[in-house]
């Protein structure tokens, strides 16, 4: 396989509280769950991406509800895309490549879900928490080639760092193998509850003060030296 990625180009981006994946503040048939990752119009546009190498197993009008969708297999995975609106590329049987254009976002989001189960017979847990649905985000934004990887080294990976520099913050996070420049507070508590959303755990911060002179590609260097990630 190729390396993860998120449906769209670009980094993740603050979501409006329902569209996380995970028990929210909005009902869902038997409860509050939401099953999927909601990649909202206002902040994502243009064409939606495969996540990853993989076989197209469905392309086409579902149903109500779901309206068009298209499932990928990718390894143990099946990657579910739907409510994008009706404009897709692709048909059941192609083979797609990390990065291609699968459709063009026409309505107001992308539910982007994943399952390790058969994806018509995980459709009947779509309102509940039984393991069936898996948290996209950690997963995409792995950085990842294999599905190898574990709950608990994504966990791990998922960091902030804090600096001073001539006595002014810059706030770092990483995510993977991502680095994201945080520059105002709000963009780093958006961070930081990203992670607690997704993961369950706060972000670990690290705080040090860093030599004279030193540019944004020592700093990343500096992170990975100092956490090993």
């Amino acid at each position: 396989m190729g390396i993860w990625r998120l449906p769209f180009d670009g980094n993740l981006k603050p979501y409006e509280e329902g569209q996380q994946f995970g028990q929210t503040s909005y009902p869902r048939g038997r409860g509050y769950f939401h099953d999927g990752y909601d990649f909202g119009s206002a902040k994502y546009s243009g064409d939606f991406k495969a996540v990853n190498d993989g076989k197209v197993i469905y392309a086409g009008y579902y149903g109500s509800g779901i309206g068009y969708a298209i499932v990928l297999q990718i390894g143990e995975y099946q990657v579910m895309y739907q409510e994008f609106g009706n404009t897709y590329y692709v048909k059941t049987g192609d083979q797609v490549t990390v990065g291609q254009p699968l459709g063009r976002l026409t309505s107001t989001h992308l539910h982007l879900g994943i399952t390790k189960k058969n994806w018509q017979l995980a459709l009947s847990s779509w309102d509940i928490d039984d393991g069936t649905w898996l948290n996209p985000i950690p997963i995409l934004t792995s950085g990842d080639s294999t599905d190898e990887d574990t709950e608990n080294k994504r966990k791990g990976m998922m960091k902030m760092f804090a600096y001073m520099i001539e006595g002014r913050p810059e706030v770092y996070g990483v995510w993977g193998n991502k680095v994201f420049h945080l520059t105002s507070k709000e963009m780093y508590k958006d961070f930081q509850n990203i992670v607690l959303d997704q993961t369950g755990k706060e972000c670990k911060t690290y705080t040090w003060k860093l030599p004279n002179n030193q540019s944004t590609v020592d700093l990343i260097s500096l992170m990975a030296e100092k956490v090993n990630i």
